[in-house]
């Protein structure tokens, strides 16, 4: 054997050793790296389940809370379900007090107290992954804050158009604030222009001698507000009395007490039919008062009597509501454009009573015009898409300052508090 092989041999066996011990570290290190991936596959995995379960616990939430802002009367201890991203939820109204004091819930997860405070409501999420943990949303619900209506005794989306010299009165005990405000024209069409008791504006021109052109815009509830308001009245209304509109037009009057809810119209053209201690009433037709008719809003506070198609006010009857309160009468109707359902003119909200002086409150026209007419004294405040102004010298429109804080309630809610686990 020559001597360089004997050489070879052992450092062949070095680098063999060397080579296997090379491919074990890197498998090692395969074996390292494969583990770390199917961790961060499995962990990535999780996580996503986890969000899953979470959003879709938070999908019974919202889902219960637009259960209860379509309906406030909503009974306490009902839930709903449905599924997201393939996992199944429940939504709760687990305690309702929109409409009552403060009281104790029962928290799903922990069975702790959670004071729920007045006016609002306690409302939980839940989900879970194949039976395992269940995931928790819980919150309290408020209504949004009330929508406040421009101030003054007049104010039109778009024009106000003066079409006989009516008086338009200030309120006696704030001299100069019967203000009146187009967001559009002020037009005098008829022989001379009103008197007004305070100032008058107008975005675009102003033609009432010693008013302002070219002024601030006023602020009106959006389209989308104003539904929500409607539609929250309605609620309010069906959870309380139910009748039917021709069952209020036999002529002979009569009395109702608390929320109310009317299909149909009413024509009531004698007697007086009053509506008293709640706060929403919707009609769902016309309201047509004509004759000796009277209809009286009774209610006290902040109320809101809704209707959803026209009205007209006309005759030696009238329509009140009660003094002091800060009574909303929304008209969603539109104007008539060929054949008024009350047989007056083509306005949305047609007030010309020849009886006696009332007060009105705050009248809101929101898609159509007010006509502001007859032979008497109306105190209030009247908005609308247009405002007319024509009951001429023999009648008076008389601002109320309490009217300034008529506000509308959307019946939206938002969260206040809350939680998840």
């Amino acid at each position: 054997m020559r001597a360089t092989d004997a050489v070879r041999t052992p450092q062949r066996g070095v680098v063999m050793l060397i080579v296997v011990i090379l491919v074990a570290l890197l498998i090692i290190v395969a074996l390292i790296v494969a583990y770390g991936a199917f961790n961060a596959q499995t962990s990535a995995q999780a996580l996503g389940v986890k969000y899953r379960v979470l959003n879709s616990a938070e999908a019974g939430a919202n889902l219960a809370l637009n259960e209860l802002a379509e309906d406030p009367t909503y009974p306490s201890g009902q839930c709903v379900s449905g599924t997201l991203n393939a996992k199944p939820y429940t939504g709760c109204v687990e305690l309702n007090r929109l409409q009552n004091s403060w009281a104790y819930a029962t928290d799903p997860e922990t069975g702790a107290q959670v004071k729920v405070p007045a006016n609002s409501a306690y409302i939980y999420g839940e989900s879970s992954f194949q039976g395992g943990r269940k995931v928790y949303i819980e919150a309290i619900a408020d209504p949004s804050p009330p929508l406040t209506l421009p101030g003054g005794v007049i104010n039109s989306q778009n024009d106000v158009n003066d079409i006989a010299p009516e008086p338009i009165s200030q309120d006696p005990l704030h001299p100069g604030d019967a203000n009146v405000n187009a967001n559009g024209n002020i037009n005098v069409t008829g022989a001379a222009a009103s008197t007004v008791q305070g100032s008058t504006t107008a975005v675009g021109s102003n033609q009432i001698p010693g008013g302002h052109s070219n002024g601030a815009a006023v602020m009106f509830p959006s389209l989308v507000e104003v539904q929500q308001a409607a539609q929250n009245a309605q609620s309010l209304g069906k959870s309380g009395t139910q009748v039917s509109g021709s069952s209020l037009s036999s002529g002979s009057g009569g009395a109702l007490s608390g929320n109310v809810y009317v299909n149909g119209d009413i024509q009531l053209n004698k007697g007086t039919l009053t509506f008293s201690s709640g706060s929403n009433v919707y009609v769902n037709g016309n309201v047509c008062v004509s004759g000796s008719g009277v209809l009286a809003n009774a209610n006290q506070g902040q109320n809101v009597f809704v209707v959803s198609g026209v009205m007209a006010v006309t005759g030696s009857g009238n329509f009140n509501a009660a003094p002091g309160a800060n009574s909303l009468l929304l008209v969603l109707g539109s104007d008539p454009t060929s054949f008024n359902p009350c047989g007056g003119g083509p306005f949305a909200l047609d007030l010309e009573p020849t009886g006696t002086p009332s007060q009105i409150g705050t009248v809101y026209a929101s898609a159509g015009s007010v006509f502001l007419g007859g032979s008497t004294t109306l105190t209030g405040a009247a908005d609308g898409a247009n405002v007319l102004i024509g009951g001429g010298p023999s009648s008076t429109f008389k601002y109320d300052s309490v009217q300034s804080q008529t506000t509308m309630t959307t019946g939206t809610l938002t969260y206040s508090a809350y939680n998840e686990y």
